[in-house]
């Protein structure tokens, strides 16, 4: 095995130029999907983990068919034990209770429809980060009831400021005309086009009297791991039981899973066009190796050497070209993913699309568990479909008859 693999490592750079063209083709293809593997699963988690902090939670719980229906009077009355039941398990963070509703909010000059939701402002502080989003004024305190947050377009159409006066309107829990005057306290750039332009953050308990509300329509759930959602969901969906409904971020936000799968499958049909470009380059520096060394095959035979000797040889060169290419750009790509990930790629010039379409301003490529299965199985392709395309040269070299080889010029 020793004298094969002396041979095969002298005949793979007897012709170093075309060796390392090969070689370079690999790498390249292999450091750019290690590389867009790295930056695709980092924005997913960036785009995931900004969608969830701007509003909604990475969990929520409601009163089942809640989410299809919103309706006021569909609460949570049993507030404490569902509230014992999330604070027993250790993966939440942060929870936060909420009501939801909309109404009509009326300054001196104009009018416009919100979505009001009413929360406890120290609780949510633990949950989402549009407390840290206040570009005037202030966030609600604890004891304000009175006080409400802005979207900041919403703000600019009702044209008021911090201090100013907004009445809502909106059916209570009764039948009746909910009526309320709130204060302007801060106003919030939420990042995300639609919120700026219709959302109006509460207090909770300035909210339930003004809609003679009792119960909550909502908690929201933050959790240490992400990527633990769908095993906390099936926890808490037991533990809770049916006449309420546990929701993942994917069940809250379908668009966007939906949008992340198709990304993956965008990377796949690359995957698919790097593997065809690698198994030709393979397989042509294969033929080209097998035609110049006809003659020397023809006559190793002729000397007592197994064709399938020779076979191995063939295919081992393969081998060798594709682990140098695919170490090497699985250092490249992973020096890249490395180095973009402490800088990170800045689009603020491009602010205005990344708000609409809620993407952060600076992207960051990093590796996720799903990232280490991208990467090994779209590098294990590569390398498969390579080898395998050497076996074509490699059998037509065990084809050879050794007079007509010795003849070849």
């Amino acid at each position: 095995m020793s004298l094969i693999l002396k041979l095969t490592w002298r005949n793979t750079w007897r012709n170093p130029r075309r060796s390392l063209i090969t070689v370079a083709a690999i790498a390249v293809g292999v450091a750019s999907l290690v590389f867009f593997w790295a930056l695709i699963d980092g924005v997913h988690e960036q785009v995931i983990r900004l969608s969830c902090d701007v509003l909604p939670g990475e969990i929520q719980i409601h009163k089942k068919g809640f989410a299809k229906n919103p309706a006021l009077e569909d609460t949570i009355q049993d507030v404490d034990t569902v509230r014992k039941v999330i604070a027993s398990h250790p993966e939440i963070s942060g929870i936060s209770e909420r009501i939801k509703t909309y109404a009509l909010a009326s300054s001196a000059e104009d009018s416009a429809g919100v979505m009001v939701l009413a929360v406890k402002p120290e609780q949510e502080m633990k949950v989402t980060y549009f407390y840290d989003r206040v570009i005037t004024g202030e966030y609600l305190k604890p004891d304000d009831v009175k006080g409400v947050l802005l979207g900041k377009i919403l703000a600019e159409n009702l044209n008021v400021g911090v201090g100013d006066k907004v009445v809502l309107l909106s059916q209570a829990a009764d039948g009746s005309l909910g009526a309320e005057a709130f204060r302007v306290r801060g106003i919030v750039d939420f990042s995300v086009t639609e919120l700026n332009s219709g959302a109006m953050i509460a207090h909770i308990e300035g909210v339930a009297s003004m809609l003679y509300l009792t119960g909550i329509h909502e908690f929201a759930l933050k959790l240490k791991d992400l990527r633990k959602s769908d095993e906390i969901k099936k926890e808490l969906q037991a533990q809770l039981g049916k006449q309420y409904e546990v929701l993942t971020w994917k069940d809250i936000m379908p668009f966007l899973y939906q949008g992340i799968e198709m990304d993956n499958a965008s990377m796949y049909l690359i995957l698919i066009i790097v593997t065809i470009i690698a198994g030709f380059g393979v397989m042509n520096t294969i033929l080209m190796s097998v035609t110049e060394r006809t003659r020397e095959f023809g006559i190793m035979h002729a000397m007592g050497a197994d064709m399938g000797m020779i076979f191995r040889m063939v295919v081992l060169e393969s081998i060798m070209l594709n682990l140098i290419g695919v170490a090497a750009g699985m250092g490249l790509g992973i020096l890249l993913s490395v180095y973009f990930n402490h800088v990170g790629i800045d689009l603020s010039n491009f602010s205005d699309i990344m708000e609409m379409f809620a993407m952060p301003k600076v992207l960051y490529p990093y590796f996720t568990a799903d990232s280490l299965y991208h990467v090994t199985s779209s590098v294990g392709v590569i390398f498969l479909v390579a080898v395998l395309a050497s076996l074509y040269p490699a059998y037509k070299v065990s084809r050879l008859q050794p007079v007509e080889a010795i003849k070849y010029v």
